[in-house]
């Protein structure tokens, strides 16, 4: 055996020479990473806002509309929550009265709407939404309680939002906003 040539049981003798290792080289297998077989695990996820998330309330069209991006994101769903809370003045009367409507004086009260939905991220990890939550007096009648039973008619009027807060849910990460 030549002093340049190492031998192991399991490879071939190689010289061990700048013009012969070119030429001898075993033939290189190229490894490619198969992200598809990686699907059943968890890839790891930071969410965080990028963009706002923006709020927008309109009186007029009776909703109140959240954008914004979340960056971050692994491979599982993330679900987003909407809570819209205010106070309005609603008025109740009972249908089983006889002659004209009449309406009692108003009574402010404290209301809360949730809307939920779930978004899968994009190719980069992203979740761009826009979730838009409908303000209309059956919804605050039935989140108040404030009329003592549904079969009565209630009036709503007078609604000021207080506060809007959204929070984002991925396996064990929280974000809320603000």
């Amino acid at each position: 055996m030549r002093s340049r040539e190492k031998k192991r049981p399991d490879r071939h003798c190689l010289p061990w020479s700048a013009a012969g290792a070119a030429a001898q080289r075993l033939p290189q297998l190229e490894l490619q990473a198969h992200v598809e077989d990686l699907e059943p695990r968890l890839l790891l996820s930071n969410i965080h806002f990028v963009e706002g998330p923006t709020v927008v309330v309109d009186q007029a069209a009776g909703t109140v509309t959240v954008t914004g991006k979340i960056a971050g994101v692994g491979n599982q769903p993330v679900q987003i929550t909407t809570t819209v809370q205010g106070t309005a003045d609603i008025s109740c009367q009972n249908p089983g009265q006889g002659g004209a409507p009449h309406f009692p004086p108003g009574q402010q009260t404290s209301f809360t709407l949730t809307d939920t939905q779930t978004f899968r991220r994009d190719e980069n990890g992203n979740v761009v939404f826009s979730i838009v939550v409908p303000i209309d007096e059956d919804a605050i009648a039935d989140a108040s309680g404030a009329c003592p039973n549904p079969k009565w008619q209630h009036e709503v009027s007078n609604i000021v939002i207080s506060s809007v807060t959204v929070t984002a849910t991925q396996g064990k990460d929280v974000i809320t906003f603000p």
